[in-house]
């Protein structure tokens, strides 16, 4: 009789943890009771999260509550809104299905954004690493030259600065490349170009006259500052194998994308950028083109935005290896594109190699950057610096003052850095 009692116990524990955890599984699906109707029905349910927290979540204009915040919704369209007093608004409008889980993940960018000044001597000719990382420049402040002691090192010359770090004061970590007192005379600095290597580790320097002839050229080294190498006469080879060098690191680099996306990457579009976490690709279609879906059906939760699987040339576009999404960037207007297309052409079957050609398709699409949290691109438009969710929603003007288009990069902890001059009568130099 204890035996069947014993029996009969456990098998109402065993009946009670099933039924909680089917309930607890059901709950986690979205399922409520709905008193009204006596109905147990399936919801949506959305995770709001925000940076910073306590930010107002609004659903179709009506305040919710204060991020982080989940909510449980019946399935259809709504328009959520996250904001908070001196940051940017947020806005999306997801359409949210029964049993999905939705997450939004708002970044609200500061409106008013401090300027903090990294060099206030100003610089020339400056050039961006291939990982943007850090920089080359000159100093060519002839105000200190009189100011040097005997034992003092050189203030003026080519110099390498890091910039992907979490000090402001990066340049007071600079190394001197090339002295100025080791420049051909009658050179302008002004007119210097600056090609790095395809691993980063050296750079061409080519020096040029007033009247923009190059009178000489020489390599640097970033593993040993201070040495240098004539290659006046020699560098053409230098630029011949950099650019297949280029070349091959950029096939390298498709080939290690999802085999979905290989095709694309290696025929039909420009590769530009693959984000921090590795799971979205920046790239400018060069043909008109349908991505084949390869994830069926779409991942529970993935991003609601509408996607476009159909490229048109010279548009630019995220891919989501993660979801199998693919999104349109509205970034160029179609004259500046067939103007991109035009130099990506030239670029991909040049006649001759050389520094132009090179410095070109280091510069052709420096307007986009991604930014640290692979959420954001970050790009000029408008003459403007605006940050641009991945899935092209939610732009947002940054920066709208001054400053040089040829050089903006950002850091690993979010910082944008833009070279500019606030005092343009005073100062010749930005």
């Amino acid at each position: 009789m204890q035996n069947v009692k014993k029996i009969v116990y456990l098998g109402l524990i065993a009946s009670s943890v099933i039924v909680i955890s089917y309930g607890v599984y059901m709950f986690a699906k979205g399922y409520r009771f709905n008193t009204q109707t006596r109905e147990l029905k399936a919801r949506g349910v959305l995770v709001a999260n925000s940076y910073p927290n306590n930010s107002q979540l609004f659903i179709n204009g009506k305040f919710a509550d204060l991020t982080p915040h989940t909510v449980y919704l019946n399935p259809g369209t709504y328009t959520f809104r996250i904001e908070k007093e001196g940051y940017t608004p947020w806005e999306k409008t997801y359409t949210i299905k029964s049993e999905n889980v939705y997450r939004t993940d708002a970044l609200l960018f500061i409106k008013n954004a401090s300027l903090s000044p990294l060099t206030n001597r100003g610089l020339i000719s400056p050039a961006l690493s291939p990982d943007n990382a850090s920089i080359v420049y000159i100093n060519n402040d002839t105000s200190l030259n009189a100011q040097i002691l005997p034992n003092d090192e050189e203030k003026n010359g080519i110099f390498y600065a890091t910039i992907n770090s979490k000090t402001l004061s990066i340049f007071k970590n600079k190394q001197l490349l090339l002295p100025s007192s080791l420049f051909p005379q009658n050179i302008d600095v002004t007119k210097t170009m600056f090609i790095f290597s395809p691993t980063g580790k050296n750079i061409l320097t080519f020096l040029k006259n007033t009247e923009d002839e190059v009178i000489s050229v020489r390599m640097l080294s970033l593993t040993d500052p201070g040495s240098s190498l004539d290659v006046t006469y020699s560098y053409q080879t230098l630029l011949e194998n950099w650019y297949d060098q280029n070349a091959e690191l950029e096939l390298k680099l498709v080939d290690s994308q999802p085999k979905a996306i290989r095709l694309l990457l290696s025929e039909k579009a420009k590769l530009i950028a693959i984000s921090p976490d590795k799971k979205k690709i920046l790239y400018m279609a060069k043909t008109a083109y349908t991505i084949p879906i390869t994830i069926k059906p779409p991942l529970n939760g993935s991003s609601p935005i509408a996607e476009k699987r159909n490229i048109e040339t010279g548009a630019f576009y995220v891919y989501n290896s993660k979801e199998d999404k693919n999104y349109l960037l509205t970034v160029l207007d179609s004259s500046t594109q067939k103007k991109v297309l035009d130099s990506l052409q030239l670029i991909e079957k040049p006649g001759q190699i050389t520094p132009e050609i090179l410095i070109m398709s280091r510069r052709l699409f420096n307007i986009l950057f991604w930014y640290s949290d692979s959420e954001h691109i970050i790009m000029v438009h408008n003459d403007t610096i605006e940050a641009l969710e991945y899935d092209g929603t939610n732009p947002i003007s940054i920066y709208s003052g001054p400053f040089e288009k040829e050089l903006y990069a950002t850091t690993s902890d979010g910082k944008i850095i833009i070279l500019t001059n606030f005092n343009p009568k005073r100062n010749e130099l930005p």
